[in-house]
């Protein structure tokens, strides 16, 4: 393997990688059907809750298995242009049918945002680039700041079943 690495070029190496995380997936979804018990978080197992009925295949947790489902996206989204356009489009789907039944917001996040700044990168000119990425970069990390930061107030006032009517605040009168 270390000499086919090394031997084989950059192209080589970063098909094994894409083909490999496809590769992990499609064992996965076999895991799932073939192995509900070890392909899916159920109830009994010592973990949160909410990861219950959550797919995670063969890899023991669905934030592995969400790291491989949003690297395999991005590698066949980018830089694979000489794949048959067919392979690109089942390995997309597929990866994010499994990253959609992971449930995993993280990984969905980092593939939305990766997706953003590649298409960027890969259809703006390059002078107009070297500002839009970092003008991107900033206004996710304020609005993710301000999330985080104002993440209870918002919760505690949109969630609050009298939260959007009037009625329920004037104790009935108009």
């Amino acid at each position: 393997m270390f000499s086919l690495v090394r031997h084989g070029g950059d192209q080589l190496d970063v098909d094994l990688l894409r083909y490999s995380l496809l590769a992990a997936i499609l064992i996965s979804y076999l895991v799932v059907v073939m192995d509900p018990m070890v392909g899916i978080h159920f109830e009994g197992e010592e973990q949160a809750m909410a990861l219950i009925g959550n797919w995670r295949g063969f890899l023991g947790h669905k934030n592995f298995a969400g790291a491989v489902c949003a690297l395999c996206i991005i590698m066949f989204l980018f830089d694979a242009k000489r794949i048959r356009p067919m392979i690109r489009i089942f390995a997309i789907l597929v990866a994010g049918y499994f990253l959609f039944r992971l449930q995993s917001k993280t990984s969905g996040g980092m593939v939305v945002l990766a997706s953003v700044g590649g298409i960027v990168f890969e259809t703006v000119s390059i002078r107009l680039r070297r500002y839009i990425i970092p003008i991107l970069m900033i206004v996710r990390s304020v609005f993710w700041f301000l999330t985080r930061a104002y993440a209870d107030m918002v919760q505690s006032n949109f969630l609050q079943p009298k939260a959007f009517t009037a009625v329920a605040r004037s104790g009935g009168r108009c």
